[in-house]
């Protein structure tokens, strides 16, 4: 057992509250499955046991080795739902009776309100990359989600870090429980091999094909800032002759599912994917991340490089970086205590083979931009992106039966956005708008491409003219609301 499997299965199984601070790629989810599964009465046919995951990717992962620990315990029905897939479809699972289900909150609470996830008889509620939870503005519907619990259920909690508002949580929730930390340094950055690529922005994919060539991986994962770009990237590789495909949130369930078993049968050896698509990946043998943008964040960079070097073997993760991107690679060293070498490949033409220098202690009261963006798990300082701001359209208003907050948590879910990005939202009958830093037009745009909402097909547009500080314009009157197609 690794040792998250060690520490925590025990005080799970003795129904004890626990508290895991643990990092990607430690075997959390047979830490809390291995003991949920053993603790199911296959004769109770109700929802005995509510797991909690920030992402559909994370929902289907823990659904699939659940599903894997159950095979050879009859009786056992397991359910998942989450956003992105027809209502009508998780409602029939429900409906079967399941003793486990799997959910993002946003679609828990929907069923909650339609009355047909009834969660009076769960004895284990475990909520699943906590702080992720709370980052995409999911406080509220947790705290709607355990109070409809009973008040003497087993709650466990799992989260990378433990943040102020995770203390909350589990103050609030829980009694007595057993805390274990799990050391990140030994968990993911001990077992992988990091390097850096200085390139510039057009040397980019050259660098990225010869760095392939050269090292001939077998399995290997392309992380890219962007879905449109992951596109760009997957289908240049196929010309130079690579069996490689794109991996992000405008695929359909059915398309991921068959990317992803390519990818794990090895008719794959390249996948291009965006941060939230990847989050659910959870692949043995990879050989190498390569990171061809460079992460906002300690966490994600640790988040990605986990996605090798797992289950005690090594891997190798490479970051391409642009001159001024060099500051921000510092700061992930220094954060993750980790040594990223530049890479000595003789592909990397415009790789700088000389070690990143110290940086000069800066002033307590100035942290860097970048520095606070890592301290925010990945969400921009909000007064960095405060002057910029785009009014949105969105075809959706309370003719189908949402609000603000329904808004809220449809924009965090689908588009993966932070809760506290979104300023006014302002609903009508039939459509509506909200207000958002410009830099998410085109992640909204494209989060919810092919979506729809009680089977109405979601159309988001930007409206016309910027706005100041998160207010909808004055004239934004029912019936007379104006935007450009």
């Amino acid at each position: 057992m690794t040792p998250v499997q060690s520490e925590a299965i025990p005080s799970i199984l003795q129904k004890k509250d626990v508290l895991v601070q643990a990092p990607t790629g430690t075997g959390k989810t047979c830490a809390f499955g291995v003991p949920l599964v053993e603790a199911i009465e296959p004769t109770n046919h109700t929802i005995q046991t509510l797991i909690l995951c920030p992402t559909r990717e994370l929902v289907l992962q823990t659904t699939t080795v659940l599903r894997q620990l159950a095979k050879f315990l009859p009786g056992i029905k397991i359910a998942s739902v989450y956003g992105g897939e027809r209502i009508d479809r998780q409602m029939a699972t429900l409906r079967r009776k399941p003793m486990i289900v799997v959910a993002t909150p946003g679609r828990a609470m929907d069923f909650l309100q339609r009355r047909v996830l009834k969660l009076e008889h769960v004895k284990t509620v475990v909520l699943d990359e906590a702080d992720r939870m709370l980052d995409m503005g999911f406080r509220d519907d947790i705290n709607t989600i355990l109070l409809a619990t009973p008040g003497d259920r087993q709650t466990v909690l799992f989260s990378a870090t433990i943040s102020a508002e995770v203390a909350r949580i589990a103050k609030e929730y829980q009694q007595d429980a057993v805390t274990i930390k799990i050391a990140q340094e030994t968990a993911t950055v001990d077992s992988v091999a990091q390097f850096y690529i200085r390139t510039a922005p057009r040397a980019k994919i050259p660098t990225l094909v010869k760095l392939l060539q050269e090292k001939q991986f077998t399995s290997c994962l392309v992380f890219v800032g962007t879905k449109s770009m992951t596109d760009t990237i997957a289908e240049q590789l196929k010309e130079s002759g690579y069996r490689t495909a794109s991996l992000h949130g405008d695929l359909r369930q059915r398309q991921r599912d068959f990317v992803m078993k390519q990818y794990r049968n090895g008719a794959l050896n390249i996948l291009v994917a965006t941060d939230v698509a990847a989050r659910g990946i959870d692949v043995n043998n990879i050989d190498a991340v390569i990171n061809f943008d460079i992460p906002q964040n300690a966490e994600d960079y640790v988040h990605r490089i986990g996605r090798t070097g797992r289950a005690q073997q090594s891997g190798v993760a490479y970051t391409f970086v642009y001159p001024k991107e060099l500051g921000r690679l510092r700061e992930i060293m220094q954060l993750t205590k980790a040594e990223i070498k530049p890479s000595m490949s003789v592909t990397a033409q415009t790789a700088s083979t000389r070690p990143l220098e110290t940086p000069k202690k800066k002033p307590v009261d100035k942290p860097s931009l970048s520095l606070r963006m890592s301290k925010r798990t990945g969400t921009l300082a909000a007064e960095a992106l405060s002057s910029e701001r785009a009014h949105m359209f969105i075809s959706l208003g309370t003719m189908d039966k949402i609000s603000r907050k329904n808004m809220v948590d449809l924009i965090c879910e689908e588009c993966d956005v932070p809760a506290k990005q979104i300023g006014t939202i302002s609903v009508f009958d039939s459509y509506s708008f909200f207000d958002i830093p410009s830099l998410y037009v085109s992640q909204i745009k494209q989060g919810f491409a092919g979506k729809t909402y009680n089977k109405r097909a979601i159309k988001v547009e930007l409206s016309r003219g910027a706005i100041q500080g998160g207010r909808a314009p004055k004239k934004a009157a029912a019936g007379k609301a104006r935007y450009s197609k």
